[in-house]
């Protein structure tokens, strides 16, 4: 007969009077929440790989057997997004400026081979073992040009958005992460999202629909 010590301790989050059929998983690869419905469940098992959930965009390009860098400029797109909803007409943006703009930036990251885009949950992926000085790979000097690219396709001097942050953060943790061939989700803020940084990483493509 075995012996076990059990600790109960209450809940900080208040719990709904009704059931829910919809929970989240967490992908492994790209840290990114997938909401499982009844109708996409079915989807878990074949999500699964080596005890892991993946989401479909890092199965489908087996992002988990590539040494990537994942970053997203969603800070852009949420204060795209915030603006339209706003009650400030001087700064009116409509939704399919919006999609206009995610667009634009999307089209300018592609146009480098090393980086991939998940539309859904507006996340690059930076091939970290494509980037360098040799033969056949992308010099990291190009991987900035494209950031700097991808940034002013948001048209930042137009919409008050103040990149220099974003960029430099981006830099320095590509930087950081090529010496030390390491892999971390990172999610940049703009000064005006630090307060909400739980919203900024939580905002997909889901919460514009």
């Amino acid at each position: 007969m075995y012996e076990c010590e059990i600790k109960i301790s209450a809940l900080n989050n208040q719990m709904l009077s009704e059931l829910s059929n919809n929970f989240y998983k967490y992908c492994s690869s790209c840290s990114r929440y997938i909401v499982i419905t009844p109708e996409n469940s079915s989807f878990v098992p074949n999500g699964m790989l080596d005890g892991d959930f993946l989401c479909k965009f890092c199965i489908r390009h087996s992002m988990h057997k590539r040494n990537c860098l994942v970053f997203s400029l969603k800070s852009f797109i949420l204060h795209l997004y915030d603006l339209h909803c706003s009650e400030d007409f001087e700064n009116l943006m409509y939704r399919f400026q919006i999609e206009d703009h995610i667009r634009e930036h999307r089209d300018a990251g592609l146009k480098n081979y090393c980086l991939a885009y998940d539309e859904d949950s507006f996340n690059w992926f930076l091939d970290l073992d494509l980037v360098g000085n040799s033969l056949g790979k992308v010099p990291q000097v190009d991987v900035f040009k494209s950031i700097i690219e991808m940034m002013l396709c948001f048209n930042p001097g137009l919409f008050s958005i103040d990149c220099r942050d974003v960029f430099f953060s981006i830099r320095d943790k590509i930087n950081k992460s090529i010496v030390k061939n390491n892999r971390v989700p990172f999610v940049p803020c703009l000064p005006h999202h630090k307060g909400v940084y739980s919203k900024l990483r939580l905002f997909d493509l889901s919460s514009i629909i």
